[in-house]
């Protein structure tokens, strides 16, 4: 690598570090009957960016979007919208929504190309996150 690339990609990742961080949940827990459903989630979402939050059945996805959203509250935890505390606002009050996938699955397509099919505006994609549990 020479110079030039080594400060392309310094530059890059100090671009990365100062980008907006519009959603931020930190050690998110929350449990029924003492079975914890989430435990000690932490995301943080950049401005322009595409999350997607992959698992298998039951490992917690969608708990941890309607925490997001506020359809429940955290046992433990907190969500920030562009450094507000959210935790304990109802969905309205965040000015959030949620939609549901439809069950379809295109086995030909890529995690990229799916996560593009619902945009209906030009969008710059600027990073895809991902959390796996």
């Amino acid at each position: 690598m020479n110079a030039n690339q080594l400060a392309n990609v310094l530059s890059e990742k100090k671009k990365k570090l100062e980008e907006k961080i519009v959603l931020q949940a930190q050690n998110l827990n929350i449990s029924y009957d003492n079975d914890l459903a989430v435990k000690d989630v932490s995301i943080d979402i950049s401005e322009h960016s595409i999350t997607a939050i992959i698992g298998p059945s039951g490992c917690g996805k969608t708990t941890l979007l309607n925490i997001i959203s506020g359809l429940l509250n955290p046992t433990k935890g907190e969500v920030f919208f562009n450094n507000e505390n959210v935790t304990l606002k109802t969905p309205v009050e965040r000015n959030i929504a949620q939609i549901f996938q439809f069950p379809v699955i295109y086995d030909t397509m890529t995690v990229y190309n799916l996560s593009l099919i619902h945009i209906s505006e030009p969008t710059r994609l600027l990073s895809i996150s991902y959390a796996v549990f």
